[in-house]
């Protein structure tokens, strides 16, 4: 293998297995803080169940209270689901950049094994190479940061628009804002969706 080209490939090798190192620990830092964050959301969630089988045992204050902290621990979950799937997302391009750089090194390796004679033997344009695979983890990079600009990232803007209007329409017109909050319900099931098909 030609000296400068591996030196490089194996300084990239090392640099993307230190970040995927780097990213398992905050995944699974992540993972726990949702689970917290779903315990706090049912916690909420039986607090508003309770409150509305029986509201006449509440202040108008503490229903507000209880509906409030339930959407606040909805959010807070949903943010942190998203940044997992972030994190995973760019774990699955670091892996595809790190097979593709372990491609690159045992091409290099295998067309430096067994050289032909000096009239037949392939030429190999190293840095073309190299130039190669980091184009290939910057298209891939991209790709995933428009598709999460284009779905998830816009679907999420439209969710904390949905929850504000419901809570506006809250007080003047409770039965449109149910409607609000289903509908804002199916979009945030929408998106965890399309969240999912980054991971998968």
């Amino acid at each position: 293998m030609a000296p400068d080209l591996a030196s490089e490939l194996v300084t990239e090798q090392k640099k993307i297995t230190a970040e995927v190192r780097e990213l398992d620990l905050l995944v699974e830092s992540t993972l726990t803080e949702v689970s917290r964050l779903k315990a706090r959301e049912d916690q909420t969630r039986a607090r508003v169940e309770e409150v509305r089988a029986n509201p006449g045992n509440f202040q108008r204050e503490e229903i507000f209270t209880a509906t409030d902290d339930h959407n606040a621990a909805l959010s807070r979950r949903m943010t942190m689901e998203a940044q997992l799937a972030g994190l995973q997302a760019k774990k699955k391009l670091l892996d595809r950049a790190r097979a593709l750089v372990t491609a690159a090194q045992n091409h290099v390796h295998t067309n430096s094994q067994a050289p032909l004679p000096a009239d037949t033997a392939p030429v190999i344009d190293e840095s073309r190479l190299l130039q190669a695979v980091v184009d290939t983890q910057e298209e891939e990079r991209k790709r995933i940061a428009r598709q999460v600009h284009d779905g998830p990232a816009q679907a999420m803007a439209n969710v904390v628009l949905q929850s504000e209007i419901s809570e506006r329409l809250f007080e003047v017109d409770p039965q449109r804002s149910r409607t609000e909050l289903a509908a804002l319900r199916q979009m945030v099931n929408k998106t965890l969706q399309e969240l999912r098909g980054f991971i998968f």
